[in-house]
């Protein structure tokens, strides 16, 4: 009796273990599914319905507007165009990892949050009405248009990739740009910028700078320079002697009453694109 009873007791212990493990079997197989279908089934808050309408067109998304994306169908996209679609909010484009070109322009932004964007290079976020602009995880950064919103200051020191930059009508008292010496195309026409220090981007081709705030500029070491306009500002000292002026096809200085002498390389014009107050004189030596 005794034998039989340490027998059962024996098989009882050996069946308790195999449920036991098929138990734990069963919850690390649950465990599995559901880390699964966390990843496979994660979604992005897409809160503006334009903004949705539009991932619907391009196939990022499918159905109704329900407010939510498949992250998996747009962690990899490189390209978005946003452009003109009266859209508000943008909202889950931090999900956008892989993006490099993002073109918002023409809508209703009054915030831009590109810090999840770290591919970026280009950004085009003209005519919007966005007051704060964070660059400094875009290193990448090549092209930027700004164009048109009521930035009061624009820190572009993470930005040393930068080639082109357009930031026209913006609210800039400051333009800081020793950080990017790669540019070639500078655009910060209409801002209150007081003053604009250029002397170490010597690849600049073109410079549009007109209708600010400023009293000196030395484009002397910017021996590129085929296009410069620099009208309208307040201008007393003006340095363009670079030693290739023969490439410097438009210069346009007018609007600048207190400007009487501008050095250049000759004592005349020598383009026919060149134009000035009545009042200044080019100098190919050093204005007092």
């Amino acid at each position: 009796m005794k034998r039989i009873l340490r027998l059962n007791i024996s098989k009882i212990a050996v069946y308790g273990i195999h449920i036991g493990l098929f138990l734990i079997g069963i919850a690390a197989m649950g465990k599995d599914v559901k880390d699964s279908t966390s990843v496979i089934g994660e979604y992005t808050s897409i809160p503006d319905e334009k903004f949705e309408q539009i991932l619907i067109n391009l196939g990022y998304d499918s159905g109704s507007i329900d407010h939510k994306v498949l992250t998996a169908n747009i962690s990899k996209v490189t390209y978005l165009d946003l452009s003109n679609k009266s859209i508000t909010d943008l909202t889950g484009l931090q999900d956008f990892v892989a993006l490099t070109d993002l073109r918002c322009a023409q809508n209703q932004l009054t915030k831009l949050d590109v810090r999840k964007n770290p591919l970026l290079t280009t950004l085009d976020c003209r005519y919007n009405q966005i007051s704060v602009l964070d660059l400094s995880k875009n290193t990448a950064l090549g092209t930027l248009y700004t164009t048109s919103n009521p930035l009061g200051t624009l820190d572009l020191s993470k930005n040393p990739s930068l080639t082109e930059l357009q930031s026209e009508d913006n609210k800039l008292t400051v333009l800081d740009l020793s950080k990017n010496l790669s540019l070639n195309i500078v655009w910060c026409n209409r801002n209150d910028i007081t003053t604009l220090d250029v002397t170490q981007n010597t690849a600049l081709t073109v410079l549009r700078c007109f209708g600010n705030q400023l009293t000196t500029l030395d484009a002397s070491k910017n021996t590129a320079l085929t296009y410069l306009d620099c009208k309208n500002n307040k201008l007393v000292k003006l340095n363009a002697q670079n030693g290739n002026n023969k490439i410097l096809r438009y210069f346009e200085v007018e609007g600048n009453p207190g400007l009487q002498c501008i050095q250049v390389d000759a004592n005349k014009a020598l383009n026919s694109d060149w134009s000035k107050d009545k009042s200044a004189k080019y100098s190919k030596t050093a204005c007092q």
